[in-house]
């Protein structure tokens, strides 16, 4: 084995960088999550306004529209859920006995369901996103 001598301060500021990002993983996931439920929440809203008129205009009748108006209120309720499973809190059993290596395994598999969570909540948010966008192009195609 190699004797390297000490750490040099670089080593030392990369090994802290790293423990810190470590620290703050959770915590940014949840934040990222907080953000998309708010915006996936307003635009459900306006969604389900706009398809709530009793008597719909003629161009909000267009079966296109309408297609694409569900597809969008699906992938943004699946968004939703996957993004509300990231923030939703968990009980943790914590046993005094346990060993370090077995909550380093809690912890890898909290932040995989995590950032499992958070990514399908992000392409399904994108997905939403481009249905609402179709729909945008069909109203400005009917006007």
């Amino acid at each position: 084995m190699i004797d390297r001598g000490a750490p040099l301060p670089e080593d030392l500021a990369t090994i802290a960088w790293f423990e810190e990002q470590e620290r703050k993983s959770s915590e940014r996931l949840d934040a990222g999550a907080t953000i998309l439920i708010q915006v996936i929440t307003a635009l459900l809203g306006i969604l389900f306004g706009v398809f709530a008129f009793a008597n719909l205009p003629a161009y909000l009748r267009n079966p296109q529209f309408q297609a694409f108006g569900i597809a969008a209120a699906g992938s943004l309720l699946v968004a939703l859920v996957a993004t509300v499973i990231v923030v939703y809190p968990r009980a943790y059993q914590r046993d005094r006995a346990f060993d370090v290596s077995t909550m380093r395994r809690i912890q890898y598999r909290v932040l995989r369901r995590k950032h499992w969570a958070l990514r399908v909540g992000w392409w399904c948010f994108l997905l939403g996103m481009g249905m609402l966008v179709a729909m945008t192009v069909i109203l400005l195609v009917a006007i």
